[in-house]
């Protein structure tokens, strides 16, 4: 703690823990699958919203973490490495399992690290991680890991790729929030009006609108009502407060929708192997 410690595997130390948080909660059988998923989806939902997956990888995502931290620097730069490294623990368990006939996990890798690392107190890099996988699984998958760590990606096709083989499968959501669905633009209340937390980027809003910004020409209306407004209108007029000014501007919607998400679901029609494989990850003794 005497100076900065710049490290790139803050996927193993806030995103596999992340991952475990909830999934011992359904291990435990405090959690109903249902329960679980609909836990995991707000995870998922909010990796999907993260639009620094265009930007900045996992890894440099954590290298990054000593410029400004947790707060919110410059939008859209970086990932989160508890959500997407939450993701990433998901998607290298259920590949391990996969590969292994649900023989081996990330338990076995957690375990290793803390026997031969932890208890040692030592420390590990990124090369050490995939040698552990490699060698549990007795396949080299860097390819794999190297595009959950180290590429720019929302994850989005390898997690339809892998989800199958447990049963589940991913579903396409669409916001019911006319701000977000049209203009991609997130709001919540402010007193002097609705302030913009979140813009879409290439969306109507990301043109003209920025995060911070205070819509103020809805003074004594309800968020949702002027959702409703939104709805019934074409394009909207709105006057907003910035660096201390105002400014008028004219948002039109295009034929887009934005705030897109995907969410699991079990999948019914799954097989027999399918459903076994779920439970076994879950620690589910029910078979449905």
């Amino acid at each position: 703690f005497s100076k900065e410690v710049y490290f790139d595997t803050g996927y193993v130390i806030e995103g596999f823990t992340t991952y475990y948080g909830d999934l011992i909660l359904a291990r435990s059988n405090y959690f109903t699958t249902e329960r679980y998923l609909k836990e995991w989806n707000s995870v998922i939902k909010k990796h999907f919203h993260n639009y620094g997956n265009a930007n900045l990888s996992l890894a440099n995502s954590s290298l990054d973490l000593w410029v400004d931290g947790f707060i919110g620097g410059i939008p859209n730069r970086k990932v989160s490495i508890y959500g997407k490294g939450a993701v990433v623990a998901w998607l290298i368990d259920l590949k391990i399992r996969k590969l292994t006939s649900s023989e081996k996990s990330l338990d076995d890798v957690i375990k290793f690290l803390w026997k031969n690392y932890g208890k040692k107190d030592i420390g590990y890099t990124s090369p050490d991680i995939y040698q552990i996988i490699n060698t549990l699984i007795g396949e080299n998958i860097e390819h794999f890991l190297n595009e959950c760590i180290y590429e720019k990606t929302d994850l989005k096709d390898l997690i339809e790729n892998i989800i199958s083989n447990f049963g589940l499968v991913l579903s396409k959501k669409i916001p019911k929030e006319t701000s977000q669905r049209k203009y991609g633009m997130r709001l919540s209340a402010h007193p002097n009006g609705f302030l913009i937390d979140q813009v879409e980027p290439d969306s109507p809003a990301d043109k003209l609108l920025c995060r911070g910004d205070v819509i103020i020409n809805v003074r004594n209306i309800s968020l949702l009502d002027f959702e409703m407004e939104l709805d019934q209108t074409s394009f909207i007029n709105l006057v907003i407060w910035r660096d201390y000014k105002q400014h008028s501007i004219i948002l039109e919607p295009t034929a887009s929708d934005y705030f897109l998400w995907w969410e699991l679901e079990v999948d019914h029609q799954a097989g027999f192997e399918q459903n076994i494989a779920r439970n076994k990850w879950l620690w589910n003794k029910n078979i449905h």
